[in-house]
């Protein structure tokens, strides 16, 4: 991931987990967050589930022997991405407005050799970025959404599939059909 999943910018990712528990005398409430953050939300997870966990897990005969977990693996996580580099200053939320989705659409192409080649999704980000002078986390966006773009292509083309015959079975996608890209963004639905 080239932005981070809780406050979108564009910044050093990492990805971590933090978990906190919540002890009652009969219950008990634990919630897990997980996901690719930057070092500026990964560490006020880490501080509001550990604070959490300090105060409120300790409330009840499971959850006393449980928050310790909790708090020693929170610790983990974090001495993992400790030493991660912070949040460039300027650094923002990457937008993919009409003009870049026109320039990088003209990488067509491009991107399809790549995926022929058999090249992992990372690599042509990677690539697509290099060649088409945007930013990895733009050009990630863009591939993401004419990933979305294709899936419902192919939603709709089962279901057409699908309502032409009437016994019940799986969809097939036709073979060898090429998908073009709109020349627009698609809005999003």
């Amino acid at each position: 991931m080239y932005c981070c999943e809780s406050c979108g910018v564009e910044a050093p990712t990492a990805h971590v987990s933090f978990t906190k528990n919540i002890g009652m005398f009969v219950a008990r409430h634990e919630e897990t967050v997980a996901g690719a953050f930057c070092k500026t939300c990964a560490r006020r997870y880490y501080k509001d589930y550990q604070l959490i966990n300090f105060l409120g897990g300790w409330w009840g005969m499971i959850s006393a022997i449980i928050t310790p977990v909790y708090i020693l693996q929170n610790l983990g996580s974090w001495r993992g991405i400790k030493n991660m580099p912070e949040v460039p200053p300027g650094a923002r939320v990457p937008l993919l407005n009409e003009g870049l989705w026109k320039h990088l659409v003209q990488f067509q192409p491009f991107i399809e050799q790549l995926y022929a080649e058999g090249a992992p999704p990372r690599h042509v980000t990677q690539r697509l970025a290099a060649e088409s002078g945007v930013t990895p986390a733009t050009a990630d966006m863009f591939l993401r959404e004419i990933n979305r773009h294709i899936n419902r292509q192919r939603r709709v083309q089962g279901a057409q599939v699908q309502q032409q015959r009437p016994q019940p079975r799986a969809p097939k996608l036709p073979g060898g059909k090429q998908v073009r890209l709109p020349a627009r963004r698609p809005h999003a639905s």
